[in-house]
């Protein structure tokens, strides 16, 4: 006998998610539209500033030897006072010749410390706690700055509410389609961190980050406890009535994972790392304290977490019907009828049904996400790339994140590994 799908709180999740989107997509509208003139904004200090202040690259490396120099060179090439710019590099008692290399760049304004291998957040601590200029630049060993960078970052900091500024993310020379993917879904991230800070709901310090000094040195540095701790700590910016504000016009170019297997570590450590701040930090949610973060961004970002599991969850349950219709089809009537039993297992009817129209207003919505994105991000190409991420990426971070909350639920942390060969 053929299974026909009832509605199910699975059903309903699909609706619910599609509505979501829907309603998540006009709000991030309204807001650039409301925006859109301080969109086109670009800040930049000239180099011949003589106010510009001090500036301190702290790079927290393991096993970074083939990059490392690279990293060092982009630093020190930046558009910016020499006698005002300092690279200190932290080897995390690695087992290659990382500080080796890093040593073969030391001079006046650049040191290489090593210590024993503990982490990345505890590597950024003993940098911070080095360092004396008022002005610190985090950035991963596997990342390379525009030159520009510090001249286009540093104005956000006149609003004294501001403690952080980070840059958008790219991919580094993406050669892979896997790494193309990832490329699109960084340009759409950007662009939607962007639009977030016009409503002050920005929580994220990642890759490469200009930091005040003296927020650090007064709440703490980095947390070493957690997975993510770029998360936690622009969670505890915003927990303190800080803000965080993004450069658009400035780029980091970073290095992502080229095997499905290093992705899997990477969204793995970052899933179980989000589900852990936003369990410590709970009391954001629907707290008017916190303004539009805590009555809009904080509750929306959980509730695309359920809505991707629940979503998920109802893909394979579709899928699963499909196959076992049809092979109860094939057994009873042959393989003649196959087609017909799977068009008839496919709910996609046009008509009172509003499935179809929604589905067809989120993927022009995401068109135009993506081409917005290029146009402010300056991607010229990746359209291929953007359809194997609409039809199909979404469906293997749904399953990182399935099993993140697996391992969170059963507190089996994913740890830290290599995410590259």
């Amino acid at each position: 006998m053929l299974i026909i799908p009832s509605i199910n709180a699975l059903a309903a999740a699909r609706y619910a998610a599609i509505f979501f989107g829907t309603f998540t997509t006009f709000v991030f509208f309204i807001i650039l539209l409301e925006n859109i003139e301080e969109m086109r904004r670009i800040r930049r200090y000239a180099v011949t500033d003589a106010t510009l202040p001090e500036v301190t690259a702290i790079i927290p490396a393991y096993n970074e030897s083939d990059c490392i120099g690279s990293t060092i060179e982009s630093i020190l090439d930046l558009d910016y006072p020499k006698n005002k710019l300092n690279v200190l590099v932290v080897d995390d008692g690695s087992t290659d010749d990382t500080l080796a290399k890093a040593k073969t760049y030391e001079g006046p304004h650049v040191k290489a410390l090593t210590k024993k291998n503990s982490g990345k957040a505890a590597s950024t601590n003993y940098g911070i706690k080095h360092a004396t200029s008022d002005y610190l630049l985090i950035i991963d060993a596997d990342s390379y700055l525009d030159k520009g960078a510090l001249l286009s970052m540093l104005p956000y900091f006149e609003d004294p509410k501001v403690m952080a500024v980070i840059t958008t993310i790219k991919v580094y020379k993406p050669a892979t389609l896997l790494e193309s993917i990832q490329m699109v879904e960084y340009a759409v991230g950007n662009f939607l961190r962007k639009i977030l800070t016009f409503i002050n709901s920005l929580s994220l310090v990642p890759a490469c980050v200009l930091m005040k000094r003296q927020f650090l040195t007064t709440h703490g540095g980095f947390d070493e406890t957690v997975l993510t701790e770029d998360y936690e700590m622009g969670l505890r910016i915003r927990s303190h009535g800080y803000k965080i504000a993004q450069a658009h016009d400035v780029s980091a170019h970073t290095r992502v994972p080229d095997t499905l297997k290093g992705l899997s570590r990477q969204r793995l450590r970052w899933y179980y790392g989000g589900y852990d701040n936003i369990i410590t930090y709970r009391k954001f949610l629907l707290n008017k304290k916190y303004e539009d973060f805590g009555l809009f961004n904080f509750p929306a970002t959980i509730i695309s977490i359920f809505l991707t599991i629940l979503l998920f969850l109802y893909t394979l349950y579709t899928i699963g019907l499909i196959l076992y219709n049809n092979i109860l089809l094939v057994h009873y009537a042959g393989i003649g009828v196959i087609l017909r039993g799977i068009s008839l297992s496919v709910d996609f009817h046009p008509g009172l049904n509003p499935m179809p129209y929604l589905l067809a207003f989120c993927f022009i919505a995401s068109l135009l996400t993506f081409a917005l994105s290029k146009r402010y991000l300056g991607i010229k190409k990746l359209n291929f790339a953007f359809f194997a991420y609409l039809l199909g990426y979404w469906f293997i971070f749904s399953f990182f994140s399935v099993k993140a909350l697996v391992l969170y639920l059963t507190g089996k942390s994913p740890g830290w590994k290599k995410v590259r060969k």
